[in-house]
């Protein structure tokens, strides 16, 4: 059945489910709690996030989220375009997150160890950091492909726990580094470029 925003769709679809934009439309800030497909292809779908997360995730570490095709605007005033807890897998395509001025286009912060996959998304003008990675136990591997990261404080901020194999990409106009590798504690940080 049709919804009016993320959030009332994703209550009634069920794990493993996919949830689809029929038409253009701002469908509102969203968190993920199970393995689910949100999928904007094909209109104008888009999530302004206005002083929230655009999107939280924080899911069991056995679940695989796709976010495909979709706009997600801080307004200037946003915290993170999306916020990564807890997952197994997360896949971030065909996206374009932007104007976050509290936090990150991209973050996680989690503790059993996730893979973050990102391919032909840009992420720009955001005041913190592009895409920030840490774990306090297992790794972060981070795959990005034809990704921009342009504008922002730093592009790619690697820190504890993080690897990651970046293919074809922008690193561009960051107002610190492209790629910052940023291992806090004794834990691990490599970036193949």
């Amino acid at each position: 059945a049709p919804c009016k925003t993320w959030a009332g769709a994703i209550s009634k679809t069920a794990a493993c489910g996919e949830i689809d934009a029929l038409d253009p439309g701002g469908f509102g800030a969203v968190t993920i709690t199970k393995s689910i497909t949100l999928d904007g292809t094909g209109t104008f779908a888009s999530i302004l996030a206005s002083l929230v997360n655009g999107i939280v995730i924080n899911a069991a570490s056995t679940d695989v989220i796709t976010i495909r095709g979709l706009s997600i605007n801080g307004f200037c005033n946003g915290i993170n375009g999306i916020n990564i807890l807890q997952a197994k897998t997360v896949n971030v395509e065909d996206c374009v997150i932007f104007r976050f001025n509290t936090g990150n286009g991209i973050t996680v912060n989690e503790t059993s160890g996730l893979n973050l996959n990102v391919r032909n998304s840009v992420i720009r003008d955001n005041t913190l950091d592009g895409i920030n990675t840490t774990s306090s136990g297992g790794n972060v591997n981070v795959t990005l492909e034809h990704v921009s990261l342009i504008g922002n404080g730093n592009g790619f901020h690697a820190r504890s726990g993080t690897r990651a194999t970046a293919r074809s990409c922008v690193f561009s106009n960051n107002a610190t580094n492209g790629i910052f590798g940023d291992a806090q504690t004794a834990s691990l940080v490599n970036v193949f470029v």
